[in-house]
């Protein structure tokens, strides 16, 4: 599994590049059958570094589940998949895996790295060390935390999408605008979103729906509620 992911990156890159259409049906089919069919609830998928028979998923909730390097590489390949066609079903499988996977793959206080994410019941976490235990995953779970912001915002000509629930400040110096971000999700289920902008402009705010969000959603502009219909799974505007 873990040689697989990066020859399809590999290919949505050809897409983009050269403009092959059958690169592009190859990450989306490869995709939809791995982010939606073959990933387990954190978003990491394989055991022992290897694809099996969907049908025989419960056979292997082994101490060698979702390789981490794994899911590094599926969170690159979905952002080039939402940046050719937005969509809020990508960023759902984006957040499930960078929040239950890619951050729980850290130790927080030796700052070393997980191989696999055990999903046996009962069993435990091992880290790497910094001079016995060194994998591929050490080297992704390395570049991980300098790349937890890249799919918090995503914008067109005359639109920017706010994906993922993330403290964070946006500086769009073409449009002259700051977007401030406060949120403690997950431990609350709520953000702040504050624009400043240098001068007025008009844009849509496109602020993703997640598809855990029932019964329903709330929203206040300025403290005021506001009357809206969406769905899960998809963008408030």
């Amino acid at each position: 599994a873990n040689t697989q992911i990066p020859k399809v990156t590999g290919a949505a890159r050809v897409f983009e590049l050269a403009g092959e259409e059958r690169y592009r049906d190859v990450a989306r089919c490869f995709w939809q059958r791995v982010a939606l069919h073959r990933s387990y609830c954190i978003g990491g998928h394989s055991d022992r570094e290897h694809f099996h028979p969907i049908e025989e998923s419960s056979r292997h909730l082994s101490p060698a589940t979702a390789e981490t390097c794994n899911t590094y590489n599926m969170l690159k390949l979905t952002g080039r998949l939402f940046a050719w066609e937005p969509s809020a079903v990508t960023m759902d499988f984006y957040e499930r895996a960078l929040y239950n996977h890619i951050l729980a793959a850290t130790d927080p206080e030796t700052g070393m790295f997980l191989y696999f994410a055990s999903l046996k019941p009962g069993h435990f976490k091992t880290y790497s060390t910094p001079l016995d235990s060194f994998w591929c995953c050490v080297g992704t779970g390395m570049e991980n935390p300098a790349r937890y912001g890249e799919a918090v915002y995503f914008h067109t000509d005359d639109a920017l999408y706010v994906n993922l629930f993330l403290p964070s400040q946006l500086t769009w110096r073409e449009k002259g605008i700051v977007l401030r971000q406060e949120t403690r999700f997950p431990d609350e289920d709520t953000t702040r979103l504050t624009v400043k902008c240098e001068r007025p402009v008009k844009l849509a705010l496109r602020v993703r729906v997640p598809c855990w969000t029932q019964p329903g959603l709330a929203v206040a502009v300025n403290g005021e509620p506001q009357s809206v219909q969406v769905h899960p799974a998809s963008y408030l505007r």
